[in-house]
């Protein structure tokens, strides 16, 4: 192989060499032809040129060139790679229709021999030969990679200019170095060929018969022989070209396409036969790469043919023409060398990320910065103002988005994480944690489920399992699947598969390519295993004969991903922790994970086996359910009790952030009535924990509740009040459409929670919540028509009486919240004694001293008699704004 490489270096190197300025070869001759006729027909005469000097005239037909004959233009391209420097070329031409023999000395040149034009395809195949490069050394004993490789390379010395002097520079290499590059010219002679092999083994050999293969090839090397014959001639014994057997250019035309064609319908073939999406896949990027490099290589041939020279062709057209024919060789190097092939909208979402990631965008900035140098040096000539007023725009609003991308380039991760990697977004850190409670775990088979479990939920494989063997048995047995359903295949211990996993020691990728090192080295019936099971990944936790040993088998990904060596790397991290479960004696019991402390007077909470409250030294008193919730959630401080259950400000283990998490009562539990109350507060997970007790995740609030606030005896002002009126309104009547009432509305139950546009009020525990249309047969103890629950001081009149739950409760005590806002008092000083009927007459002495609108609002509000109150929150909001009069900054200074 490495012969081969250097042949086709040595080829494309000398290529570059003779059409650079460092060659001292022959230059430009100085006219132009087109083809007319049987011969080609000088065009165009450079003035001063060596054409001219030599006697050639506009209109002269060339015959031939040092005998060798010429019926093409593109014959006289071939001929002047024969020239050397001081060396006379013949020429034979007809003149008027008479014969004429003049003669011309090449120069040395003095200027590019190559235009831009030609250039641009030569940067092309520098890009192919570097692949081809890259494809070989990478899979250098897959079948597909050499032929891949092979085509590439042949591909980059064949789509290229002729260069003036470069078989006479060939000729005066060192004979082993001229025979060296002789591999790459007949392998450009029997291109056709392995591009029709390449198609064929795609992915796997159309035919595997050698007849078939004769058939191929006999051809092809009947026809190179000729090829290298005239070439040999071209190089060595120029004189000798005219009679070295050679295809004319139409039987050539059709004995490339041909091969061509064949490899289409090959190609085809192969695609009709295959069932694996994978390799269908692998199959249309190759073939649409091809298509459209060679449709582009196709279209720039038919240009210059048009337009009677290259460099009569646009400059735009032949550089889209060249990017369009690197689908070609990328194509090929992606269908080889990935066992795994992306939909296009993967590979679209992961450049996309990427690039934010690896930070290209900030390398925008210095490249506009470099354009706009470059710009003012080109057009030296204008005024750096004049050229900022014309173009400043093109470099300025650029390099405005690109340093706006790179200053917030970590949010915009972020979000596009959430947006199109849920799969991956902070599976790093689950999987940490995973080795986290590995290492806490006293058996192989306890930390099994869970490890798997939180492995399945982080990488999304189709199924992820844990294999173990006790030493002496002859297979694996299954410790642990996930998904519970996921089917996982059974391996013995004595296959060449376990053989490898035990010899690396590491994560063993499966590729499930026929002709990848993997699938080549097992028995068939080995690797048809572990295709048809679709495993792709093996992590060895722990290996040896004379030991009890263990495996996680893994899947493919879901998203078609393969595992990133990231993922790797923390698997292995899991299968060391796994091997420490699996080695560890059995001892003392572990403290229960079943169950907390918690400390009863500040609420601290503690893992199992702590006896007392740091802080304050009090006894623990033991709660029954796990401090760690779904092994994510753990609990820090108990902050209150309400009618559903206990709230406790918790850790969220998984994104590194608070929360708070209210655990359900057990009563509770299971009530459809209870699992559908409507929250105000923002839920962000919710479950059962320990297969007994509900829980809901919510955001932790920052700031304190409205009675806190109106404990320090300073009035809030009309303004504030009111919008905290408009908040808790907004609520109530969200709850009230979804025939909800609250029943327990109060100060406690109306959290402030502050931020940069003021208090924002949040409605709190819809514990004693009833749903108006609740069917009898669901009624329960606390909501049941007659049941007096809720706080006394904030009970309408119909709710102190025990009748039908309606949303008039909720009314009436938002306004005695209100009241107490602005009034600073509660509006019924004097109750009656429990259980007597109270009076509802408004008796706050401090409301005499309010303005007529507050007093009338309020008494409308408070009106015993229901019909006479606001019939909705939004007619209470209305009459209390237009009672304030819409001020935001007065304060009611009233008498005590």
């Amino acid at each position: 192989m490495y012969v081969v490489a250097a042949s086709f270096l040595g080829h494309f190197g000398l290529q570059l060499y003779t059409a650079s300025p460092l060659s001292s070869g022959p230059g430009l001759v100085g006219f132009f032809l087109d083809q007319e006729g049987v011969s080609p027909v000088v065009n165009r005469i450079v003035p001063g040129g060596l054409a001219e000097r030599a006697g050639l005239r506009a209109g002269d037909r060339i015959l031939a060139v040092n005998r060798i004959p010429l019926r093409r233009r593109v014959d006289w391209d071939l001929t002047s790679a024969t020239f050397e420097v001081g060396r006379p070329v013949a020429i034979e031409i007809e003149r008027d229709g008479r014969p004429v023999d003049l003669s011309l000395t090449p120069q040395r040149r003095s200027g590019p021999v190559l235009s831009r034009l030609a250039w641009l395809i030569v940067c092309g195949n520098l890009v192919t030969i570097a692949l081809a490069l890259v494809v070989a050394f990478r899979r250098p004993t897959d079948l597909l990679g050499r032929i891949g490789a092979w085509c590439l390379a042949t591909a980059s010395i064949s789509i290229i200019p002729p260069i003036p002097g470069f078989a006479s520079t060939w000729k005066h290499l060192p004979a082993p170095l001229g025979a060296q590059l002789c591999v790459a010219a007949a392998s450009d002679a029997l291109f056709p060929a392995i591009f029709f092999t390449f198609f064929a083994v795609l992915p796997r050999p159309l035919f595997r018969r050698r007849l078939a293969w004769a058939l191929v090839w006999t051809p092809a090397l009947l026809a190179s022989a000729g090829q290298l014959a005239y070439r040999y001639a071209m190089v060595y014994q120029p004189a000798w070209a005219p009679s070295a057997p050679a295809l004319s250019n139409p039987v050539s035309f059709v004995f490339r396409a041909s091969y061509v064609a064949g490899g289409l319908i090959a190609l085809v073939v192969n695609y009709r036969r295959l069932t694996d999406r994978n390799e269908r896949r692998r199959l249309r990027v190759a073939m649409v790469g091809t298509v459209v490099g060679w449709t582009a290589v196709g279209t720039l041939l038919g240009l210059t043919i048009l337009a009677g020279r290259m460099s009569a062709v646009p400059l735009g057209s032949v550089t889209l023409l060249v990017v369009l024919y690197l689908a070609f060789p990328v194509s090929f190097a992606y269908a080889i060398l990935r066992h795994r092939v992306f939909d296009f909208g993967i590979i679209l979402r992961r450049g996309l990320q990427y690039a934010l990631a690896r930070g290209v965008l900030l390398t925008a900035v210095p490249a506009l910065v470099g354009l706009l140098m470059a710009d003012l040096l080109l057009h030296g000539d204008q005024p750096l103002l004049d050229i900022l007023r014309s173009r400043g725009w093109v470099y300025l609003a650029p390099g405005g988005l690109a340093a706006l991308a790179y200053v917030r380039r970590q949010r915009w991760l972020d979000a596009l994480d959430r947006r199109f990697f849920r799969e991956r977004y902070d599976a790093q850190r689950l999987l940490r944690q995973v080795v986290e409670e590995v290492r806490e775990s006293r058996s192989l088979e306890r930390a099994a489920p869970r490890a798997v479990t939180h492995i399945e939920a982080a990488l999304h494989p189709e199924f992820v399992g844990l294999l173990a063997r006790e030493p002496g048995a002859a297979a694996y047995r299954r410790l642990a699947v996930a998904p519970p359903e996921g089917s996982l295949p059974s391996f013995a211990a004595d296959t060449k598969l376990m053989g490898l996993v035990r010899l690396l020691g590491k994560p063993l990728e499966v590729p499930h390519s026929a002709t990848s090192w993997l699938q080549e080295q097992l028995p068939s019936d080995e690797a048809r295993l572990l295709r048809e099971a679709r495993v792709e990944l093996l992590v060895p936790i722990a290996t040896g004969n004379d030991r009890a040993e263990a495996l996680l088998v893994l899947g493919s990904k879901r998203s078609e991903e393969p595992y990133a060596q990231e993922d790797r790397d923390l698997l292995a991290a899991i299968a060391a922790s796994l091997a420490l479960a699996l080695e560890q004696p059995a001892g003392a019991p572990a403290p229960r994970s079943d169950i907390f402390e918690e400390c009863p007077e500040c609420g601290s909470c503690y893992d199992s086996g702590a006896a007392a409250c740091g802080p304050d030294g009090a006894r623990l008193v033991p709660v029954l359910l796990p401090r760690v919730i779904e092994g994510r959630y753990r609990l820090e401080r108990r902050l209150g009790r309400g009618g559903m259950g206990t709230v406790y400000a918790a850790a969220d283990l998984s994104l590194e952030r608070r929360v708070a998490v209210k655990v359900i009562r057990d009563d509770l539990v299971g009530s459809s009535e209870a699992a559908e109350r409507f929250r105000v507060v923002t839920i962000h997970d919710f479950g059962v924990a320990a297969a007994t007790r509900a829980f809901l995740v919510m955001e932790l609030l920052e700031g304190n509740t409205l009675r806190e606030a109106l404990r320090r005896g300073t009035l809030l002002t009309t303004g504030r009040a009111l919008s905290i009126l408009r908040n808790v309104a907004s609520a109530l009547d969200a709850a009230h459409r979804r025939q909800l009432v609250h029943r327990d509305l109060k100060p406690e139950n109306i959290f402030l929670v502050g931020g940069a546009a003021g208090d924002t009020a949040k409605v709190l525990d819809f514990g004693l919540a009833k749903f108006l249309a609740a069917a009898p047969e669901h009624a329960t103890a606390d909501t049941a028509p007659g049941a007096r629950l809720g706080t006394l001081r904030y009970m309408s009149p119909e709710q102190w009486r025990g009748e039908e739950a309606q949303p008039s409760w909720d009314l009436w005590a938002l306004a005695v919240v209100a009241h107490e806002m602005v009034i600073g008092a509660h509006p019924f000083a004097d109750r009656a004694p429990i259980g007597v009927a109270p009076v509802f007459t408004l008796s706050s002495a401090r409301l005499a001293d309010a303005p007529e609108p507050i007093r009338a609002f309020f008494t409308r509000a408070l009106a015993s008699d229901l019909s006479a109150r606001p019939q909705s929150v939004g007619a209470l909001v209305a009459d209390f704004e237009w009672a304030v009069g819409g001020s935001e900054d007065t304060t009611l200074f009233l008498g005590r």
